[in-house]
C-alpha cells in the first residue's frame, strides 16, 4: 500500500511535468488533489514513483527537482530523472536559484553594460524579428553570462518569449522560460526598478527594419511598457 507521500509525488510529477508541456496550465502546490490512491495504484510505474519519493525528505526539495528535470527535458519518463545528468543539472540549477538576490542584481548590471557599449535599446536587446533575441544570441558576450532566471523575470516585465519565431530551437526554450517564470519567488519591487531601468536605456533597435515576426501569439505587442 502506498502513503500520503508518494500519492502527494505523484500529483507533483504529473502537475510539474503539465505544466511544463500545456501551454495553458499553470502547476500550483495545490494542483492535483482529485488524484486519487486509486489512479496512482493503477500506473504501471508505480515502482518508480515510490522510489523517487523515497529519495526526497522534504516535499519542497522534490518539487525543485521535478521543476530541474522538466525545465530540462519536457518529456522526461519519472523513470530516468534520477540519473546523474540530472542530478548534475539540478544541482547547477539550484546554485543559481540559491543566489538569485545578488546573482540578479549582478547581470542587470551586466546587461545594461551590453546595452551601453553596443548602442542598443530594451528592442533591440529583446525583438527576435523571426529569429533568436539578441540578448540570447549575444549571451556569452554579456559578461558573466545570462542566467535562465534572469531572463524568466525579464519575461515577466517585457514579454519576449511571446514572439513569432522562426527557430524551432528558441521556440521551444521561450515556452519553457515563460513556463519557468511562474515558479520563481522574487521581490516584485527590485524586479520593477531593474525593468525600469533595462526600458529606459536609450539605443537603436537593429531588427524593426521588418516586423513581420515581431508580434506575439494572438497578435498583442510583445514588449509590453513598464
Amino acid at each position: 500500500m502506498v502513503n500520503e507521500k508518494a500519492l502527494q509525488t505523484f500529483r507533483d510529477y504529473v502537475g510539474i511535468k503539465l505544466h511544463f508541456n500545456e501551454a495553458a496550465f499553470l502547476w500550483n502546490p495545490n494542483s492535483g488533489q482529485r488524484i486519487t490512491v486509486e489512479a496512482l495504484m493503477k500506473r504501471k510505474d508505480l515502482r518508480h514513483i515510490v522510489n523517487f519519493s523515497n529519495k526526497f525528505k522534504k516535499r519542497e526539495e522534490q518539487i525543485q527537482y521535478l521543476i530541474s528535470c522538466y525545465l530540462l527535458t519536457p518529456g522526461a519518463w519519472i523513470g530516468d530523472i534520477l540519473t546523474e545528468d540530472y542530478q548534475a543539472n539540478h544541482k547547477r540549477r539550484m546554485k543559481s536559484y540559491m543566489a538569485l538576490n545578488a546573482k540578479f542584481e549582478i547581470e542587470i548590471e551586466n546587461i545594461i553594460d551590453f546595452m551601453n557599449k553596443n548602442k542598443i535599446n530594451v528592442r533591440g536587446l529583446l525583438l527576435t524579428n523571426g529569429q533568436r533575441p539578441l540578448i540570447i544570441e549575444k549571451r556569452s558576450r554579456i559578461v558573466g553570462g545570462v542566467s535562465d532566471e534572469t531572463l524568466a523575470l525579464l519575461d515577466i516585465g517585457f514579454k519576449f518569449t511571446r514572439q513569432e519565431t522562426d527557430d524551432p530551437l528558441w521556440r521551444q526554450r521561450a515556452f519553457l522560460l515563460s513556463k519557468y517564470k511562474t515558479l520563481i519567488e522574487f521581490d516584485k519591487d527590485k524586479l520593477r526598478v531593474a525593468l525600469q531601468r533595462i526600458a529606459a536605456i536609450e539605443g537603436e533597435t537593429p531588427r524593426l527594419q521588418n516586423t513581420t515576426h515581431n508580434t506575439s501569439r494572438g497578435n498583442k505587442t510583445c514588449l509590453l511598457p513598464i
